[in-house]
């Protein structure tokens, strides 16, 4: 005799479901996750922020232990083998040992490297100010932006001029006193 132990929920639970999530991460985006909230919250909830808006990595907390977990498991691995081959293969294998940790290493540190280069772009983005006025491609009004780029280079302009002057003024009392 066979029972069929099959346990299905309705499809319209699982429609209302859906749904009900989807308005929990759209409140949860609006509400919580904007751009305005950025340095609001502090504690847990800060950190939430951060984890949330993929301010804060854990990448590299899991790289570090992938990373221990394997080097533990080649040493552990070639040591075992190493054992049965005499003390020719011990010394081959420990050579090859140390071979493998270093290869592994560096392809850790590489991956490692690219997180942590991330993570220093965010910071300096962060303490350059760079959430600030940044040209939306999307609005169609872009006579802001040009306004104030056609501001700093009068104001940039306006410095060359000042600059060639006291030069060509220091040029010219030069001339003077040669003459003199």
């Amino acid at each position: 005799m066979h029972f069929n132990y099959h346990y299905s929920v309705p499809s319209s639970m699982n429609f209302g479901v859906i749904v009900l999530i989807l308005v929990a991460v759209i409140l949860l985006m609006i509400c919580f996750l904007g751009k305005q909230n950025r340095g609001k919250y502090h504690g847990f909830l800060g950190k939430l922020y951060d984890f949330l808006n993929f301010r804060s990595f854990t990448i590299a907390t899991v790289l570090k232990f992938i990373y221990l977990f394997v080097a533990i498991f080649v040493a552990v691995g070639f040591l075992l083998t190493s054992f049965n081959n005499g003390l020719g293969g011990f010394l081959a294998s420990l050579v090859g040992l140390i071979l493998v940790e270093v290869i592994i290493r560096i392809l850790f540190e590489f991956w490692l490297l690219i997180v942590v280069g991330v993570t220093n772009i965010i910071e300096i983005n962060d303490k350059m100010g760079g959430s600030g006025d940044k040209p939306n491609f999307m609005d169609p009004d872009t006579s802001k932006y040009a306004d104030k780029i056609s501001k700093q280079a009068g104001a940039l302009k306006e410095k060359v001029k000042e600059k060639a002057e006291e030069t060509f003024k220091g040029d010219g009392e030069k001339e003077k006193k040669d003459e003199e």
